[in-house]
């Protein structure tokens, strides 16, 4: 398209040729990893332009026009989504591993810092689900208790291990278990009523034995 030429839609190339490496040993790709990553973490990090595909093009396309590549004068900030936010902490992390290298770390806790800005640490009395540990999709859009949150929920957890920070594993088990928790399911019993007294034409009342 152009517009994302640039993107930190990079992130997702750097762990994918960090396993090339990983198989082949071949160092071309840890090379070119570097210096996709390193692109990355000076020209994305530092102002927070996490802008991808779904920023824009998907469902919440506010700003398609006119904010692509802009900061939004009201608050200074970028349009973000953050899946790209979650592929550059995951290839910093990749990073650390195939080098030894600190720094790397070091920019993938705060890069998973500004991912975990996303996470619901409360229950608002509002809301009639359970969102605690959930995980919303952008700053433009109002979602909550999305899927991708059982994709962050492993890498947060990776995180506290190495760190040993144990409020990144809890927040890690808090997102796997926001994961589960809109299931129509005998093991979800409040939420299998919501569904049964929203739908009752479409749900039949699961019998356990």
């Amino acid at each position: 398209m152009g517009y994302l030429d640039q993107s930190p839609e990079t992130s997702l190339s750097v762990t994918l040729l960090l396993k090339m490496f990983k198989h082949t040993g071949n160092k071309a790709y840890l090379a070119a990893a570097q210096k996709a990553l390193d692109a990355v973490a000076r020209k994305i990090i530092p102002v927070g332009q996490w802008e991808d595909f779904e920023t824009y093009w998907s469902c919440s396309r506010v700003g398609s026009k006119d904010w692509v590549g802009k900061k939004i004068p009201r608050n200074n900030m970028f349009k973000q989504n953050n899946f790209c936010i979650y592929w550059t902490a995951e290839a910093l992390l990749e990073m650390y591993k195939a080098t030894g290298n600190k720094l790397y770390l070091q920019k993938g806790r705060r890069t998973l810092d500004e991912l975990l800005m996303y996470q619901a640490t409360w229950q608002p009395p509002y809301m009639a689900i359970r969102t605690l540990g959930g995980f919303g999709v952008m700053n433009a859009d109002g979602e909550w208790n999305d899927s991708r949150q059982c994709l962050f929920a492993g890498l947060i957890i990776e995180y506290g291990k190495l760190l040993k920070n144990t409020e990144y594993i809890q927040r890690g088990l808090s997102a796997l278990r926001a994961s589960f928790t809109m299931m129509y399911t005998p093991l979800n019993p409040q939420t299998t009523r919501q569904w049964q007294a929203r739908w009752p034409f479409s749900v039949r009342k699961i019998m356990v034995s």
